[in-house]
């Protein structure tokens, strides 16, 4: 058997099956995946590019930073009006006084990045859920994907310098585990640079996505640190310039496909960083959606459209059925089963 596995991870190196998975298996895959396990989203995608909707265009690629649009900075001077440096310095320190409590939670994988959806005002819920659902955001999310999205995080976060610590848990180069395609946005909600925790991503496209995986991961990993990458070892597979960064102003975003590609941030060094992630996916994703039992907490969602496309991006859930039988866990592990395995040897 150690024989016959040997044999399937070397043939999985291969150009042979790299040139099966990019020709056959996964653009036959992209169809059944579109048409078939997302038929309903299929359905709503044309119905809602029946009229022309304006959008970003990543041009057949996993990322795209977008610059000063006139509404990301008008919601992030929103947010920093009121959250601004002194509060969020106030609330990153509770935190993690409340962290330190809890015997339980020593844990450094975590202690530098908190969600602060419960301290979001309904007002403000509103205009952000209003910038969610935006013709233009849901349009540039539906074309990549080619079905309409459902949201299944909201999530308003500060990350925080922890002294003494390095490059640790989503610090580290990784790909996200949960399904096929998505398209998260960062929105830097105050000013980015190399001392709070910039966000890193692969710039090179590559066809396969969530098809293909470096395989020199970490050993013996810690829970938040398995498949991921160490940054010395990802270096050696992709040089400087095919690296992205997201620093800038306060406004400034990246659209990215955080599961197709590596990625890797939040390493603040000297300042807190406060950042808006919004994740567009489909049903067939195993992240559970947080939206409803996290940032609508408390929100009156009769203020929310009733129309056919919020209600679908906000509160459509994966067929009871399909989530009995575990076909999005199921979709996992072929992903990992059939990925190719990219090593020093076989970069094409």
């Amino acid at each position: 058997m150690k024989y016959l596995l040997s044999l399937i991870n070397n043939f999985k190196r291969t150009k042979t099956w790299y040139n099966l998975l990019f020709f056959l298996i996964h653009p036959l895959y992209n169809l059944i995946w579109q048409f078939i396990i997302n038929f309903h989203g299929k359905f709503l995608y044309y119905l809602w590019f029946f009229k022309k909707r304006q959008k970003f265009d990543f041009k057949d690629n996993f990322s795209l930073v977008v610059k000063s649009d006139p509404e990301f900075v008008k919601l992030a001077n929103l947010i920093n009006y009121q959250y601004p440096a002194s509060k969020i310095e106030y609330i990153a320190n509770e935190r993690k006084k409340s962290i330190l409590k809890k015997k339980n939670i020593s844990d450094e994988l975590s202690n530098f990045k908190f969600n602060i959806n419960d301290e979001i005002s309904l007002e403000l819920k509103e205009k952000i859920l209003s910038f969610v659902l935006s013709q233009k955001n849901l349009s540039t999310a539906a074309n990549y994907l080619k079905v309409f999205p459902t949201i299944s995080l909201i999530s308003l976060h500060i990350n925080t310098p922890v002294h003494g610590n390095v490059e640790r848990g989503s610090m580290i180069w990784h790909k996200d585990d949960y399904g096929f395609k998505g398209l998260d946005l960062f929105l830097a909600i105050n000013d980015i640079n190399y001392d709070n925790g910039p966000l890193y991503f692969l710039k090179e496209y590559n066809q396969l996505g969530s098809f293909s995986k470096i395989e020199e991961v970490i050993h013996n990993a810690r829970a938040g640190e398995r498949n991921k990458v160490d940054i010395d070892v990802f270096s050696k597979y992709y040089p400087e310039s095919k690296v992205g960064v997201l620093t800038g102003n306060s406004g400034d975003a990246l659209f990215i496909d955080s599961i197709s590609t590596y990625h890797r941030g939040g390493y603040c060094k000297l300042h807190n960083r406060l950042m808006l992630r919004v994740t567009y996916q489909t049903p067939d994703n195993t992240r559970s959606s947080v939206v409803e039992s996290e940032f609508l907490q408390g929100y009156a969602t009769d203020k929310l459209k009733k129309d056919l496309f919020t209600n679908y991006a906000i509160f459509k859930k994966s067929n009871k059925f399909l989530r009995l039988i575990g076909l999005n866990k199921f979709l996992i592990f072929i992903y990992k089963v059939l990925h190719f395995k990219i090593s020093k040897k076989n970069i094409f």
